[in-house]
């Protein structure tokens, strides 16, 4: 085993492939958005429709092939299912169950979102809404995830098919024809659902992240009277690769709150709000003297067809080179995904773990309090959002570099982080590093250099840090 491994050539970490698609879906909308207001019988902008359907085009994009054929057809749904194939029965209730999921540990009642929009002129909406209210940048409100709702409009997918025939490429034509009911037939009563207030265009809405198409159609539909839509930085990765944030990206927003970085007139650095509750979770086991009896704690990045083999190599390699007398206690921790609470230790299966000299951690706990009871934590995939959180927290970290199209922004910082050892070439240089160093002794010295000092003000917003928090 040489220790030198790349990640399979993957399209969604290919810069032409993303870009392109980012234009494909600007080019679909342009088409698609007259379509759409005469369907309706509304008179929205393209941008209202880019936030609508951005997401949804994405999964027609995946199926193009199949969905340009004429015999095309797949179930009316109520929100999309993303595959590459139509979806079958298996895939529908998955999807179905977590969003049942979404909607009954995180939802929140109509009635009460809607008096949330009424109330308040700065309203945050989403994931760590909690943590942006705690902070002072609005009201949070948990999103409404729309159910049960009975058929309305009936015949309006009739209508709007024989709208498109003759008219638009098979491809277009199945896109109109296999909408999710929640844009056809539920639309007009979701759309009245959001009440318009007294002076709607000095509201705000600020959001990292968001799970239910209602979520997205009340921004769409707000920003058509002035709102302005802000979002956050969701984690590493973003502003890290050459081609995100997209140009697709900005034209669906109106500020971007970053991490520390600008690239772009729409940006502005400002707090790292995931990155503080991180380091509130963290620090709060520090504070209660909890042991670090994990001696590595070694944390995956997403596992997929792409990136199996290489994890299987890199592990494999660094198990068999570690010193394992001064690295005794070694767990594994495999990543969170969005369609479950928790993340699995069945995951790793494929790595054929030595489960009586290595652990692997069931998911169900904070990843923060995990790396608390850490000495040092190793990245095999770069970038990565929790490599960012312990460097937020100042904690012993290093990575393997797959970054392999860095963005400007990033490309010396990564340069100076290789010279300090914190990330590395392969997996080779980074068990060599382990093998040699006094984590502790090693670690103050990164502290103390004034480019990390930069990286961290500029990446993961140092300047913003609240280190009582």
């Amino acid at each position: 085993m040489t220790g030198q491994y790349r990640i399979k050539d993957a399209p969604y970490n290919d810069p032409d492939i993303v870009n392109r698609r980012n234009e494909r879906i600007e080019q679909l909308c342009s088409i698609l958005f007259p379509i759409m207001n005469k369907i309706h019988n509304v008179n929205y902008s393209e941008r209202f429709w880019l936030i609508v359907l951005s997401d949804h085009l994405k999964t027609c994009l995946n199926r193009e092939p199949l969905m340009s054929n004429s015999d095309y057809n797949e179930p009316a749904l109520f929100v999309s299912v993303n595959s590459r194939q139509i979806p079958v029965r298996k895939g529908v209730l998955k999807n179905w169950l977590v969003y049942l999921g979404r909607k009954f540990k995180k939802g929140t009642s109509l009635n009460v979102f809607q008096e949330k929009i009424k109330s308040n002129a700065n309203l945050c909406i989403g994931t760590r809404s909690h943590e942006h209210e705690r902070n002072g940048v609005g009201v949070a409100t948990s999103e409404y995830f729309p159910w049960l709702m009975p058929v309305h409009n009936v015949g309006l997918r009739k209508r709007a098919v024989n709208h498109t025939n003759g008219r638009y490429d098979m491809f277009i034509r199945n896109i109109i024809a296999n909408l999710p009911t929640f844009f056809l037939e539920h639309f007009a009563k979701n759309l009245e659902s959001i009440p318009i207030v007294n002076n709607p265009g000095e509201k705000i809405f600020h959001y990292e992240h968001l799970q239910s198409p209602f979520s997205y159609l009340t921004l769409a539909k707000y920003q058509e009277y002035g709102a302005k839509i802000f979002f956050y930085q969701t984690g590493g990765y973003i502003g890290e690769v050459s081609f995100s944030p997209s140009k697709l990206f900005y034209r669906t927003i109106d500020k971007f709150i970053t991490y520390g970085w600008k690239v772009n007139e729409k940006d502005e650095p400002g707090k790292a709000y995931r990155m503080e509750q991180y380091f509130r979770s963290w620090k709060k086991q520090l504070d209660l003297s909890v042991q670090q009896s994990i001696d590595c704690l070694i944390v995956f990045s997403l596992i997929d067809e792409y990136t199996k083999e290489y994890y299987y190599n890199t592990y494999r390699y660094l198990i068999s080179n570690l010193d394992r007398k001064k690295y005794g206690n070694v767990v594994l921790r495999p990543r969170l995904t969005t369609t479950r609470l928790v993340s699995s230790p069945n995951e790793l299966a494929f790595l054929k773990v030595e489960k009586d000299s290595i652990s692997i951690d069931d998911g169900k706990g904070p990843l923060a309090i995990l790396a608390a009871k850490s000495k040092v934590i190793v990245h095999l995939q770069l970038p990565s959002t929790n490599f960012l959180e312990a460097v937020y927290c100042m904690q012993p970290v290093l990575g393997v570099n797959t970054n392999y199209s860095p963005s400007q922004a990033v490309a010396s910082y990564y340069e100076n982080l290789t010279n300090l050892k914190v990330i590395h070439p392969n997996i080779q240089s980074l068990v060599n590093h382990l093998n040699a160093v006094q984590i502790n002794e090693w670690w103050d010295k990164v502290i103390r250099d004034d480019r990390f000092t930069e990286f961290g003000n500029n990446f993961v917003s140092f300047r913003f840090k609240n280190f009582n928090n």
